[in-house]
């Protein structure tokens, strides 16, 4: 989220504004955004973290962690990936987020690690069975993707 925040002000509005920055600038820009999107709520946190915005940003990094994991991580390594098996776990790894945070927040009836475990499980199973029983990448998309080391 921080490497996004970051681009899209150094590509979407200083590059749209002032084209002729140069791409050295833009480079120093992007790592001092970098560092200040990093600072700023690690310094609320430190001085004073409002408690269910402490809990909000925990489900939230716990359902992106689950996503993310699968969807990106392991798709770098895994030819049989597809991206019906990487829909679906973005699909259920955001719906369970919101109704996990329901059951731990509001209805006090899971914990935050077991809410992290069930997502992390359910996004696995789903990417890995979905993934298996839909079409794989055809041979030239996986020859692009994962060039024959040389």
């Amino acid at each position: 989220m921080v490497f996004i925040m970051s681009a899209n002000i150094t590509r979407d509005v200083i590059k749209l504004w002032w084209p002729q920055v140069s791409d050295k600038a833009m480079l120093y820009l992007g790592y001092f955004l970098i560092a200040l999107f990093l600072f700023i709520p690690f310094y609320w946190t430190l001085v004073n973290p409002p408690p269910l915005l402490s809990i909000f940003m925990g489900l939230a990094a716990m359902g992106l962690g689950a996503i993310f994991f699968f969807v990106t991580a392991v798709s770098y390594y895994w030819k049989g990936a597809t991206k019906w098996g990487a829909l679906f776990t973005v699909l259920y790894g955001t719906g369970y987020s919101i109704y996990g945070g329901w059951k731990v927040l509001l209805k006090r009836q899971l914990g935050m690690g077991t809410f992290e475990w069930i997502l992390v499980i359910g996004c696995g199973i789903l990417y890995f069975a979905i993934s298996a029983m839909t079409k794989p990448p055809s041979k030239e998309l996986l020859d692009k993707l994962f060039p024959a080391k040389k």
